[in-house]
């Protein structure tokens, strides 16, 4: 799978959250992750990090037709394992051409993953919708949600948890193979 296709096509492909993965006391930054990042080296496809504050980064992803989308990226440490956290830039959103009652509907909102390692390749793995789903439809009550399509099999998640609950959650399930999708693996850009 592409991988920006994962970030920019959030709905149904990456569980969505009302609220960040991280509190400030988790945040971290590490100039590793500074750079232009694709899936191959020969992909028109880029992930470029950029520093924008102590602790925040700015990412912009190109995809292989030239359409790019901003945002707001965090690093995060919980217990020894790492995670990137997610959120379309307002500014972009601002300079969006639509209209703006059509932009007031839409709602940005956090996705994350679960960085494997950063050097020498940049390796990630996202919650799999599919086994979040799964594990819902059993349990209901282990992830604070909505099902935005309640009658579709294919329904997206939007996870309503706080964020303290979001983190216990991502911890509960750290070490189940299961629990994460296929990886999403870049190479750094020569």
């Amino acid at each position: 799978m592409i991988a920006g296709t994962i970030l920019l096509g959030m709905a149904g492909c990456i569980p969505t959250s009302l609220q960040p993965l991280y509190t400030e006391k988790d945040l971290i930054f590490d100039s590793t992750l500074v750079g232009v990042w694709s899936a191959d080296k020969n992909a028109k496809e880029t992930w470029n990090f950029q520093k924008a504050g102590e602790k925040e980064y700015k990412l912009i992803i190109t995809d292989e037709d030239g359409a790019s989308g901003q945002f707001q990226t965090h690093l995060l440490k919980l217990g020894d394992t790492l995670f990137l956290d997610f959120f379309p830039d307002n500014a972009e959103m601002d300079a969006w051409k639509r209209s703006g009652y059509y932009k007031l509907l839409l709602q940005p909102m956090h996705s994350f993953v679960k960085v494997d390692h950063l050097s020498p390749d940049l390796r990630m793995l996202p919650l799999d919708t599919k086994w979040l789903r799964q594990l819902l439809k059993k349990n209901p009550e282990a992830l604070p949600h909505a099902n935005l399509e309640p009658d579709k099999d294919e329904q997206p998640v939007v996870i309503t948890a706080s964020t303290k609950e979001l983190q216990a959650f991502a911890i509960k399930y750290l070490k189940s193979p299961e629990a994460y999708g296929d990886a999403i693996e870049l190479k750094r850009a020569k």
